[in-house]
């Protein structure tokens, strides 16, 4: 786990979202799949966004990517590059921010990557929309990123396709893509999901080691609690469309506040425990987005859930410096009277 006494507040604001609103418009209703959530990145960080499934974690990257499909709309709020609403750029300024100031890494390459061109093709593409320079450094260029993620033989792997490499070679060129331009910004939406446990690790210190390097700043959206602990600074745990805590990484395990970082901490296997202890599930099924509670999105899975809980959306609490929870639980005197 990442232990530091990190004072995060000191550093350079990279990129702010504030109170983000994403709805998608369908034939049977609204579906608010990001619900007015804010947090802040920072230079030389990398943040985890946490959750289950439909929790609004991939919706969120491709807003801030601008890539963002119909029906979905951004409803409300502001994502801040630098100072700037990067919601008011135009085609031409946002394909300059699309590539060179931020990049991203999907979760399936076999499917992003062009099965007719090959390896060095898409490589040399990705630096000359964005840079001009010619095909000779370009080339240059793609075969130091090569190296830089520890792909053998860069000069054949150039002359390759997609198919004729490994998943995790593939997951290697689909970095390499995203970092050709060195961004400032990184957004790597479950880079490791369609890896085995091996290959998972090799490109989590990947990405660890060449964040470290470039000083860059990373957004690392996933559901699994152990990738997080392993390389990330601060944490947003999202549920239903909002970030029910945030804080350091530090905070989330050590000290969770909200009912359901609790449980999917709980969900997680531990190296130390008994071999006979069960794993605890999260009672229920995830919200419907179509359908959501009056009050608080959690409430119907919450072994806690207080009668406030079925009418009132919950405030944001200040636990300590840096650490907020969403819950009606942190005001001691409804926590009391229950």
């Amino acid at each position: 786990m990442n232990i530091e006494n990190n004072n995060f507040e000191k550093r350079k604001e990279i990129l702010k979202v504030e109170n983000l609103k994403v709805s998608f418009y369908t034939p049977v209703g609204e579906v608010k799949a990001v619900d007015d959530i804010s947090y802040t990145l920072h230079e030389n960080e990398i943040t985890g966004i946490v959750g289950e499934s439909g929790s609004g974690k991939s919706v969120e990257s491709y807003s801030i990517m601008g890539l963002l499909q119909s029906p979905g709309k951004i409803k409300d709020g502001q994502i801040l590059f630098k100072g700037e609403n990067i919601l008011d750029y135009d085609k031409k300024q946002m394909k300059n921010f699309r590539g060179q100031s931020c990049s991203m890494i999907f979760q399936n390459p076999m499917t992003c990557l062009n099965p007719v061109y090959t390896i060095g093709n898409q490589l040399m593409e990705a630096v000359l929309v964005h840079k001009e320079i010619s095909k000779k450094e370009a080339y240059e260029k793609a075969i130091n990123m090569l190296k830089l993620v520890g792909i053998s033989n860069p000069e054949r792997r150039m002359k390759q396709y997609p198919h004729e490499l490994s998943g995790g070679m593939r997951q290697r060129v689909m970095i390499g893509m995203g970092l050709i331009c060195q961004p400032d910004v990184l957004i790597a939406d479950e880079p490791t999901t369609a890896l085995d446990v091996t290959i998972q690790a090799q490109i989590l210190e990947l990405i660890k080691e060449i964040q470290e390097k470039n000083k860059m700043s990373v957004i690392l959206i996933t559901h699994n609690l152990g990738v997080v602990a392993q390389i990330c600074d601060t944490v947003c745990v999202m549920y239903a469309g909002k970030i029910v805590e945030k804080g350091s990484v530090e905070d989330i395990f050590y000290n969770p506040q909200h009912p359901y970082t609790k449980g999917l901490l709980k969900s997680m296997p531990k190296i130390d425990s008994n071999e006979n202890e069960r794993l605890q599930s999260i009672e229920g099924t995830p919200v419907d987005m179509l359908n959501p509670p009056e009050g608080c999105g959690f409430s119907t899975r919450c072994s806690q859930c207080m009668n406030i809980c079925l009418r009132k959306e919950p405030p944001v609490v200040n636990i300590s410096d840096g650490h907020q929870s969403k819950c009606f639980l942190h005001i001691k005197e409804l926590a009391n009277g229950r």
